[in-house]
């Protein structure tokens, strides 16, 4: 079965084919094309990606004032659209990379806009401020097992004031101060301070007060323009469990709690489960209604509006930080691209445009490039018999001996992994200089590692020697590592690391179609990264 958008093609392979005495096959729904095969039913989501990470939407800036709101994509670009209410464009503009991000999956938590050309920007472990597309990491916590992490950011207009929410705190961010952050107490109607995992989920603010959720503690609250006054408790919110989140609309608060959406002056609660997030605009905070973001799908509950809300677009996962809302119009972004809901029903995909560059430019970069190219091939050709015959005679190795037994192979990966584990453990929350030494070392055992074994060089990966992909490769050799670590000991980005997996699978199934293979090294990357657990 084939996916065809704008000129790209997306193809899945169907198990065992479909019935062909069946009267009917398929059945289009709302979201899904439902596709009964002889083995399987299978559903087919309608709204695809075909532009992979170029159209996945990993994080959309609140709209604030004026008609702008920001998006970021898989490929680290910042992109621009025009928020126009009654007048909607469908197209966005490239302003280019950001230098300087480090962001693992789906990992972001917040990012939003504070000033002209200025953002924040929260991941579960780091807080980034963006300015003239360049990253700075403000405040970072360590990745390992039980330390704190940033759960919520919010910037108060009125107090010209960023708050971060953690497991451990709330606190006001500070670029003056050594310690970035200075805790705020949150404190219980017992009088107790509880700073100690408050584990803030939510933070909003009205005319004149500021309000905070925490995971089971409660909603707390303080007027504004009091910053360094502690947060007293308003409700005690246990009887719903958790809470995940709370906004305003007017003046009314909405709380996002396990038992459903709880309107917060009379208790009213409206029974919607499998909430992601509740969304309201930030602009004037109208007394519209929210936006509703499930796990997949997404509905309006417009104040108006008897009854729960059914979902819409079911086929798409809206993450949490990826919606900016206008009254009753959203802009939403997934993997699958960025789209505006026109406040009734309908979901209208925005493109999202590359960078422009004039075509004078582009033919001048475009020789240059080929006449490198041919250049670097030219001394390529006349450097590489030699080169790798004097590293061959310096470690005594004999091409023409590939009969190396399966002990010593794993006695050699066992030292690529020996130092992997070395480094990894070694690695802090912040860089040091004895860290980049590790990763030469590291690096310097795999180079020596590909040396040994020049039957790596069928692959096209290992013919860039010392570049990026060349060192996933010989890592991916290593049982059940996992693309977290590869990605923190390289210091390159884990999709990346995802992708080259795939990569290598995919060639490696090309030069041995049937599988029978020439050399016990290529042998073993296939059956590594070709394992479940990985």
């Amino acid at each position: 079965i084939l996916y065809v958008k704008d000129g790209c093609t997306l193809e899945y392979d169907l198990p065992n084919g479909i019935s062909t005495i069946a009267r009917q096959i398929g059945f289009m729904g709302k979201d899904f094309l439902h596709l009964a095969c002889r083995e399987a039913m299978l559903s087919f989501a309608l709204r695809q990606n075909s532009a992979d990470l170029d159209n996945n939407v990993l994080a959309v800036s609140d709209k604030r004032t004026g008609d702008s709101i920001f998006f970021i994509t898989d490929d680290l670009r910042l992109h621009l659209y025009k928020f126009v209410y009654n007048h909607p464009e469908f197209k966005s503009k490239s302003l280019g990379k950001i230098e300087g991000l480090d962001i693992v999956g789906n990992d972001i938590i917040k990012f939003l806009e504070t000033s002209p050309n200025t953002f924040f920007l929260a991941t579960r472990k780091k807080l980034y401020k963006i300015k003239g597309n360049r990253a700075e990491c403000l405040l970072q916590f360590s990745n390992t097992k039980g330390q704190n992490n940033i759960t919520s950011l919010y910037y108060s207009t009125a107090e010209h004031c960023l708050y971060v929410g953690t497991r451990e705190y709330l606190g006001i961010i500070d670029e003056q101060q050594d310690h970035i952050v200075t805790p705020i107490p949150v404190v219980s109607d017992k009088g107790v301070k509880d700073t100690i995992d408050a584990y803030i989920t939510g933070i909003c603010e009205n005319e004149d007060s500021i309000y905070v959720t925490t995971l089971n503690k409660g909603l707390y609250g303080r007027p504004l323009n009091r910053p360094q006054e502690s947060f007293w408790q308003i409700r005690d919110l246990s009887g719903y469990e958790s809470v995940y989140g709370v906004i305003m609309n007017g003046r009314n608060k909405y709380l996002n709690t396990s038992l459903g959406i709880v309107y917060e002056e009379n208790a009213t609660l409206l029974p919607v489960k499998h909430v992601k997030s509740i969304s309201g605009a930030l602009e004037k905070n109208p007394n519209e209604g929210f936006f509703i973001l499930y796990y997949y799908g997404m509905s309006f509950k417009g104040l108006d509006d008897a009854g729960v809300p059914e979902p819409l677009f079911c086929d798409l996962a809206f993450s949490k930080p990826c919606i900016a809302v206008n009254g009753r119009k959203a802009v939403l972004g997934c993997k699958s691209g960025l789209f505006l809901f026109d406040g009734k029903s309908g979901l209208l995909p925005i493109s999202i445009e590359k960078e422009e560059m004039s075509y004078a430019l582009y033919i001048i970069l475009s020789i240059a490039v080929l006449l490198s190219a041919f250049l670097a091939l030219f001394l390529l050709k006349r450097r590489k018999k030699g080169t790798r015959k004097a590293l061959m005679d310096k470690k005594g190795i004999n091409p023409d001996d590939v009969g190396m037994n399966w002990e010593e192979l794993e006695m050699d990966v066992h030292k690529v992994d020996k130092k992997v584990k070395t480094l990894f453990d070694a690695l802090g929350y912040r860089k040091t200089e004895g860290e980049d030494d590790m990763r030469q070392e590291l690096k310097q055992v795999c180079l020596d590692f590909a040396d040994k074994y020049p039957e790596l060089g069928k692959l096209s990966f290992m013919k860039r020697r010392g570049k990026e992909r060349y060192f996933i490769t010989i890592l991916l050799m290593i049982e059940d590592i996992d693309a977290a670590i590869i990605s923190r000991v390289l210091d390159v980005d884990q999709a990346t690391v995802t992708r080259h997996k795939y990569n290598v699978r995919k060639e490696i199934e090309q030069l041995y179609p049937d599988g029978e293979f020439d050399c016990k090294v290529i042998n073993l990357l296939y059956d590594r990264i070709n394992s479940r657990r990985k």
